[in-house]
């Protein structure tokens, strides 16, 4: 009965799903500690609190939920570091000099210029159990790594590598976000962008908002995108704002279609703990290579491409994306 609740989304959502979220920080734990036999008894409900965990954490961080978020964050940094020594290890099996995932003794040090108050909360519980985290090599050899490994860079598309990368609190230097600068922080870069990370001429970098009041996941995007999501927030002035300005050279139709086409084409940026799931979970280490468009073999063959340097073999990051991502934690 148990696991149906925790796999029922609405109910999650409710008044059991508070429960489950006072509950969760030290279930896994009680469960643990109990006998043998009970804990045989109890596998059932061991597993799905393991699966549902994503759930209630995105649960408290959207309601706002300080308190019950904590302890669901803390943990979910917990299956974070496990699941990178995993990649690490797995990494270096197959030839990669992987450099230390996270600092070993973390410090948290903040900048004169940025109030621990405005540093958003899955950040801050990031920067205090792991400095920053990073599968890339300074020198660029996850770039040489995949080459070797995947045939030519020109076989997938622009996204580069990608790879997972955070820097720690130390160094960083908040810029005015908005027009005024106000709202008591500002924009704090984390990363290159995805192109910059490779050594190729990219764009500007990524990073997240501190500011007085801060949600307690952040977006993690770069700056212009996350001024546009702001502008985004109240869809209706947004609506009306945009209709207002097509309808001066076009029809209330023309216009409406093009406002609708600027939505579909719309992608909002992630969150901070959605980007780390998506780097880890999902791609590895290296979302780039996940969510690039290899080109087609037979289009080569053909001479499509002759004008590139397409020599050599080369193969799909798929096996390699399945490999790394076996056996995870959800967090």
């Amino acid at each position: 009965m148990l696991e149906r609740v925790l796999t029922n989304e609405d109910a999650v959502r409710g008044d059991i799903g508070q429960s489950l979220l006072a509950f969760a920080p030290t279930g896994v734990a009680m469960l643990r500690r109990t006998s043998q036999r009970w804990a045989l008894a109890l596998e059932p409900l061991q597993t799905a609190l393991h699966e549902m965990f994503p759930k209630l954490l995105d649960l408290a961080l959207a309601r706002g939920d300080a308190a019950a978020a904590r302890p669901l964050v803390e943990e979910a940094m917990a299956r974070l570091g496990r699941n990178l020594a995993k990649i690490a290890a797995r990494l270096r099996e197959m030839g990669y000099r992987c450099p230390p995932a996270v600092d070993a003794a973390p410090r948290y040090e903040l900048p004169r210029s940025v109030d621990p108050a405005h540093v958003p909360l899955v950040l801050e519980t990031l920067w205090r159990t792991f400095g920053g985290v990073s599968l890339a090599d300074d020198s660029y050899g996850h770039v040489e790594f995949w080459d070797r490994k995947l045939g030519d860079r020109a076989c997938w598309a622009s996204n580069g590598t990608d790879v997972l990368w955070i820097d720690g609190p130390r160094f960083i230097r908040p810029r005015p976000v908005g027009r005024d600068g106000s709202g008591g922080g500002g924009f704090v870069e984390l990363a290159l962008d995805k192109l910059h990370k490779d050594d190729i001429s990219g764009g500007p970098p990524l990073g997240v908002v501190v500011h007085h009041d801060p949600p307690l996941d952040p977006l993690f995007c770069e700056q212009h995108k996350y001024e546009e999501a702001q502008k985004r927030a109240d869809k209706s002035e947004y609506d009306a704002n945009l209709l207002a300005y097509f309808m001066k050279d076009c029809s209330e139709e023309v216009a409406r279609r093009i406002v609708k086409d600027d939505w579909d084409k719309w992608e909002p940026p992630l969150t901070l703990i959605n980007y780390l799931r998506k780097s880890v979970l999902e791609a590895g280490g290296f979302p780039g290579l996940k969510d690039s468009k290899y080109i087609s073999k037979s289009l080569i063959e053909a001479g499509i491409f002759s004008g590139m340097n397409l020599s050599g073999d080369w193969e799909d990051f798929e096996p390699h994306r399945l490999e790394l991502i076996a056996d995870l934690e959800p967090f």
